[in-house]
């Protein structure tokens, strides 16, 4: 990762964790905004947030001004609706987790009823900052965006890829199944991250090649998890290694070993490079800097 980067994507992280907490002119129960705002301070990269921002970025060609209002509730929606899968994640009734990044879980925290909530009260809060759009070009536009949003989290999306990835545990799956799987659970809030800016800007010029691209760096992300999961200590990842194979799931690793992984990863990060050739007019460094950062991640 370069230092240019570095400096780039802490700048955006920035603009993000600044407004992440629960807001206080909100009024609601004490201990679930408790348990909401552990989760949201946990710490985390960030990645679906700062990618929606480096994505308008590129469709401005502007790379030094700040982001608009409306795109930093996307990304903070998106970061919203990742907390709270997070949290369900955890619960004992699905991966039953007792460490996320560094620290213990919400359920462990909080109990399970109160991560429930704060993973419910998340996933809410998350579609009215998504609506809270000042400078929406259209109705038309702003109902694809809550819609592209809700697909993206829902049982066509994320939620359904979760399930698929519950029932895969302890049974043989193809690759194809298996990738299948993680292009919903892992792949489509980050395909969302890189979409729903397009659809905001209304750029169906660049709409096929930034699908190919967030679809290549969601499939490089999930491999890149299953490898640290084998190959890392839980001081660097922030949670338990070992836990797939210990639920005896279908992995990147299991199907093609530690080496054909990578090398898996790495097609996956050309195919993403090759599909930013098609976005012309514009600087696309720092996503060729996020496909190498994603590859390259020691977390």
């Amino acid at each position: 990762m370069t230092e240019k980067f570095s400096a780039y994507f802490t700048e955006k992280q920035k603009q993000i964790n600044n407004r992440l907490l629960w807001p206080d002119n909100f009024n609601a129960p004490e201990n679930v905004i408790k348990a909401m705002n552990y989760s949201l301070a946990a710490g985390g990269k960030r990645i679906r947030p700062v990618l929606c921002l480096m994505i308008e970025d590129v469709l401005r060609n502007d790379f030094k001004s700040a982001n608009s209002s409306d795109i930093v509730n996307l990304g903070l929606a998106l970061e919203y609706i990742h907390t709270y899968s997070l949290i369900h994640d955890d619960l004992p009734a699905m991966d039953n987790d007792n460490l996320r990044r560094g620290v213990p879980t919400c359920h462990i925290k909080f109990g399970e009823a109160g991560a429930i909530l704060a993973g419910d009260a998340l996933l809410t809060h998350a579609f009215y900052l998504s609506s809270d759009l000042k400078h929406c070009k259209s109705i038309e536009i702003f109902k694809k965006i809550q819609q592209f949003l809700s697909i993206s989290a829902g049982a066509a999306g994320m939620a359904g890829g979760q399930m698929l990835d519950l029932e895969a545990e302890n049974r043989e799956i193809t690759f194809e199944h298996l990738k299948k799987i993680h292009s919903l659970k892992t792949g489509k809030l980050l395909e969302a991250a890189v979409l729903l800016p397009v659809i905001y800007y209304e750029r169906n010029d660049v709409y096929c090649a930034l699908e190919i691209f967030s679809r290549n760096i969601g499939l490089s992300f999930q491999i890149i998890d299953d490898l640290l999961d084998e190959t890392a200590t839980a001081l660097e990842l922030g949670k338990n290694p070992g836990s797939d194979t210990a639920k005896k799931k279908s992995t990147y690793v299991s199907h093609l070993g530690i080496e054909g992984a990578r090398q898996e990863a790495q097609r996956c990060r050309q195919n993403a490079l090759s599909a930013l050739t098609a976005v012309n007019h514009t600087d696309t460094f720092y996503l060729k800097e996020l496909a190498e950062f994603i590859n390259t991640r020691s977390n």
